[in-house]
């Protein structure tokens, strides 16, 4: 399976993976779309999302609708706030997967690649925007390696532990990201 991932999270969702169906798939494959997704790893109104973006609030509507029609994204609570419905929102599994069987039409390879790119250079920009212009240089390391996804899922996890362990509070804040993308064995 191809997994688009949200990041790492204090978690409330009860459904930890999801399959993509194709429709699904078109709908992630918008960068704005994903960055969506991401936020409501964590429950929030679209007015929060839309400050922690730094998008207009107009612009998100449309996208936000789009990704509760696809099931993506779920309302946990709502309040009424001077005469309308606050909705919280919530994106409905950790972990959204594409299954093989749906992968199996040009167009559904078509719209993974198409968001696989998309994912790539919206968490790049991401990275990017919310370092500021004072920060220090961007560091990145680029390594071919040949791994199973055995072997990506053991290092993703002892990444993850590595840096619980050199974790400094002292420290100024570095977001690492860890971008991997195996390529198709040829025959």
């Amino acid at each position: 399976k191809t997994a688009y991932e949200i990041k790492e999270c204090d978690w409330s969702s009860d459904v930890c993976s999801s399959d993509l169906t194709l429709d699904q798939l078109r709908v992630v494959a918008d960068p704005l779309r994903q960055r969506l997704l991401t936020a409501f790893a964590q429950p929030g109104t679209v007015k929060a999302v839309a400050a922690r973006l730094a998008e207009p609030l107009t612009k998100l509507y449309h996208h936000v609708d789009q990704l509760e029609r696809a099931g993506l994204i779920r309302v946990v609570s709502q309040r009424k706030v001077r005469g309308t419905v606050e909705r919280t929102l919530q994106a409905t599994a950790r972990r959204f997967t594409v299954a093989p069987d749906v992968l199996s039409t040009l167009e559904a390879k078509e719209h993974l690649q198409k968001t696989r790119q998309a994912l790539a250079v919206s968490a790049l920009q991401d990275l990017i925007r919310s370092a500021g212009e004072d920060a220090p240089p961007l560091r990145m390391i680029k390594i071919s390696a040949r791994l199973s996804p055995t072997a990506l899922d053991q290092l993703e996890t002892k990444l993850r532990e590595m840096l619980r362990n050199l974790a400094d509070a002292d420290a100024p804040e570095a977001e690492v990201m860890l971008i991997a993308a195996p390529r198709a064995l040829k025959p």
